[in-house]
């Protein structure tokens, strides 16, 4: 990865080393979330043909038990795991566009199940490491949620 010291991200999950979040998940979990990447999809606007930013996709899931993205949040919902799932793969897409050479001109979309908005912070998650550039992550992130 180009602006995360390789020590500091576990390159399976895609969460940072040590984390508690990496505990937190049954290994079948880790193993699955391991298997799967992100591709990013820029964002344009119509009119300038400006690229605002990039979404972040799940992608690999035919090699799992899933049909869709849907399936799988369902799944770790129904396992009380929804927002420690949903934590590694926004730290596994978070790795992967900060490993792009023009991430800081860019902002990171990333789609959120509407069932942990609102979610106490679990603890020892720790919060997104800053970019080197110091941009806070506002200045690079976007979230939307994918549910009502």
């Amino acid at each position: 990865m180009a602006s995360v010291p390789a020590d500091e991200w576990d390159d399976r999950s895609g969460t940072p080393a040590g984390s508690a979040r990496k505990a937190a998940l049954p290994a079948q979990w880790t193993d699955l979330l391991a298997g799967l990447s992100v591709a990013f999809q820029p964002i344009v606007q119509m009119r300038t043909g400006r690229c605002h930013g990039m979404e972040a996709l799940l992608r690999g899931l035919e090699r799992s038990p899933f049909a869709s993205p849907n399936d799988l949040l369902d799944a770790a919902c129904m396992q009380g795991l929804l927002a420690e799932v949903e934590c590694a793969l926004h730290a596994k897409a978070v790795a992967a566009f900060r490993a792009l050479d023009h991430w800081p001109n860019a902002k990171l979309f990333l789609n959120i199940d509407a069932r942990v908005v609102g979610w106490p912070a679990r603890r020892g998650w720790p919060p997104l490491r800053r970019p080197p550039s110091r941009r806070p992550p506002s200045r690079w992130m976007a979230a939307r949620p994918t549910r009502a």
